[in-house]
């Protein structure tokens, strides 16, 4: 994102075009209309970092990020490059006039607009594009989608979080962060959280129940949440379980780019952590960043975080799978050569994601199913039943005299695995079978489905053929086409044979160094599926360090200035090259054997154009003794900068 100007907001209609500009990953329209008029002039005004807010008649279905300034196309239109974000479930027209409020709000909200995307009867208004600005925004994707929550999911969500297993007192439910948060929302002066709970709880004392709805367990005034009340969350609430107002926070695809130096791998670290904890860290010094990496270490070394590095001869065969040599000892040689099929990181850290998806029921199941003898009693408080493995994998419950009458239906494999039933008769039969696969089998479910991430990273994703090492995976890794979601996919691996898909709770981070290859040039298929984090310079961090008369601050704005002007801002010099520089020893070594090298690499070893970056002479950067005057000189503005 470019940081030298504010972030501004927009709304676009842009009706059947979507799709094709969706999948290019643009925003197009023409200079001006047919009768000449300068209606597109809004593009001109979108800068690198811009929102948008896509609206197709009649919902909006994405949000997406300004990549590149507005441009004029092979056709004479308006181009503007894109990261689009597609909704999981678009917003229609009655569920954003909701979020918004009143008409009169939103002109309030956009006073100092003339001209906004509603009329007076919330309906769109005829044009392109539209000026909003971020609370607008924010209203519309961030904090509004708790208003949608009943009070007894607000609740839920809250001990969920907080402990799932503590018991609680209703006043301690309501001192909860998300309850409290909820309540400032919905504007609720006297939320019933008390009758909440109790309606949708399974009283042990009285076997109080009005809703059938056993979300919590009641014993007396305090309560907790039951197994069906996790469930329930883990399976439907997600948003509200890894962020408790916005979850695109979280991308399953990010790619931090930026010039050398910016601090990508420093801040992969951070990022990672954020998904990891559920936290946002928007301020990290020196001692919650060691103690952030040393968490990061120890979950690497128990494999929910993988790294890999790209470039140029790394293969498909080494990233998803491959048949390669079998070699028993290093430094041998076998008479008969053999090979092995051999699982890459990506499939490793796939199949360990979905481990922790699935816990052991899968083996389980399938070893239950196979071995369970007919003629085996099953005992509830309410009787005893048998059961018989049906054609879909399911139980069919046998009950009444010698067990030869069928009077409860099935059971089928997801209610067993997800733990869910429709009436307190079927929720004691299915107690007593997971209580049966508990104890000889020794199942296990995760209660880590929405909070047990894995991450894959990335660095230097540009440097390898994107296409080849990802192959027919490329489509896998898109948020909607992962495992469990609306429009999962799995292909049929080339050489296993085997099914394969991406798991949901898997996130890629890559790294990207600008300095190597634009993303302008990067693969279209990757920049599609990618979120992209731009990371600049930040001259800033250096501010109040002065070695001797040479301010870094200044001396790393101005050397960044010129490159910028004589060559792209692509390849700026990143703060981290200065930022453990504490005397003129350390300047020395930084510029010496860090920054001059750079600016030659740059420039292919022109003395005269790096010499320009720097304000000096050519025969001043030669001169191994002149370097700190070399440096003096370069945090002043040149002539032609001053007369600017």
């Amino acid at each position: 994102m470019d940081k030298n100007h504010d972030v501004n907001y927009f709304w676009v209609n842009q009706g059947s075009n979507f799709r094709k500009e969706l999948n290019d990953g643009i925003l197009c329209s023409p200079q001006r209309d047919k009768r000449g008029s300068d209606k597109y002039k809004l593009m001109r005004d979108l800068h690198i970092g811009d929102i948008i807010i896509n609206y197709k008649k009649p919902e909006i279905v994405a949000f997406s990020e300004v990549l590149e300034e507005a441009y004029i196309n092979e056709n004479d239109d308006y181009e503007v490059k894109l990261k689009y974000t597609l909704l999981d479930k678009p917003i229609k027209k009655e569920e954003f006039k909701k979020r918004l409020g009143s008409i009169e709000k939103v002109q309030q909200i956009l006073s100092n607009i003339n001209n906004i995307p509603f009329d007076k009867n919330f309906n769109v208004n005829l044009g392109y594009l539209f000026n909003i600005n971020k609370e607008i925004f924010d209203l519309i994707f961030n904090n509004n989608p708790i208003l949608s929550l009943k009070w007894w999911e607000i609740a839920a969500i809250a001990m969920y979080k907080e402990d799932p297993n503590r018991e609680y007192k209703p006043a301690e439910v309501l001192k909860l962060e998300f309850v409290k948060k909820s309540i400032e929302l919905k504007n609720v002066k006297n939320p019933s959280i008390a009758t909440e709970l109790r309606e949708c709880s399974d009283d042990i004392s009285s076997n109080y129940k009005r809703k059938n709805r056993n979300y919590f367990l009641r014993n007396g005034e305090f309560y907790k949440l039951s197994e069906e009340g996790k469930n329930y969350i883990q399976k439907n609430l997600r948003l509200f379980i890894n962020n408790n107002n916005y979850k695109l926070n979280h991308s399953k695809n990010i790619i931090l780019y930026g010039p050398p130096g910016t601090g990508k791998t420093y801040n992969t670290v951070i990022k990672v952590m954020e998904i990891i904890n559920d936290k946002k860290y928007d301020s990290v010094d020196a001692e919650l960043y060691k103690d952030l990496k040393k968490q990061f270490d120890n979950l690497k070394k128990q494999g929910q975080i993988e790294f890999v590095t790209f470039h140029q001869s790394y293969s498909y065969e080494e990233f998803v799978e491959g048949i390669k040599p079998y070699i028993p000892e290093w430094g041998t040689v076998e008479e008969n050569n053999r090979f092995i099929g051999q699982d890459g990181i990506l499939k490793k850290i796939c199949n360990s994601a979905k481990t922790t998806i699935e816990g052991n029921f899968e083996k389980i199941y399938s070893q239950f199913i196979e071995e369970i003898d007919e003629n085996y009693e099953f005992k509830t408080k309410k009787g005893s039943f048998k059961i018989r493995v049906n054609d879909n994998d399911g139980l069919t419950i046998r009950t009444g005299d010698n067990f030869e009458k069928e009077t409860c239906g099935t059971i089928t494999k997801e209610q067993i695995k997800n733990q869910t039933f429709t009436s307190l008769g079927r929720k004691q039969k299915l107690e007593a079978i997971t209580k049966y696969l508990k104890e000889k089998y020794g199942l296990t479910f995760s209660t880590s489905i929405a909070v047990k991430p894995h991450i894959l990273i990335i660095d230097e994703i540009n440097r390898g053929d994107v296409s080849k090492i990802f192959g027919e995976l490329i489509t896998l890794i898109e948020e909607d086409k992962r495992i469990g979601k609306e429009h999962q996919m799995t292909v049929t691996l080339p050489y296993s044979r085997e099914p394969f898909g991406v798991p949901n709770n898997l996130y890629i981070i890559g790294t990207m160094n600008t300095a190597d290859r634009s993303i302008a040039l990067l693969d279209t298929a990757l920049r599609r599926r990618f979120d992209f984090e731009e990371m600049m310079p930040k001259p800033e961090l250096l501010r109040g360090k002065d070695i001797e008369g040479v301010d870094l601050e200044q001396l790393l704005t101005k050397i960044n200035d010129r490159i910028k002007n004589e060559y792209d801002r692509d390849h700026q010099i990143g703060h981290s090259y200065l930022m453990e520089v504490e005397n003129k020893e350390q300047l020395e070594r930084a510029y010496k054997n860090r920054i001059l090298p750079l600016l030659n690499e740059y420039f292919y070893n022109d003395i005269d154009s790096v010499a320009k970056i720097l304000n000096c002479k050519p025969n001043d950067i030669s001169s191994k003794e002149n370097w700190f005057n070399v440096l003096k000189e370069a945090q002043k503005p040149t002539k032609k900068e001053n007369e600017q």
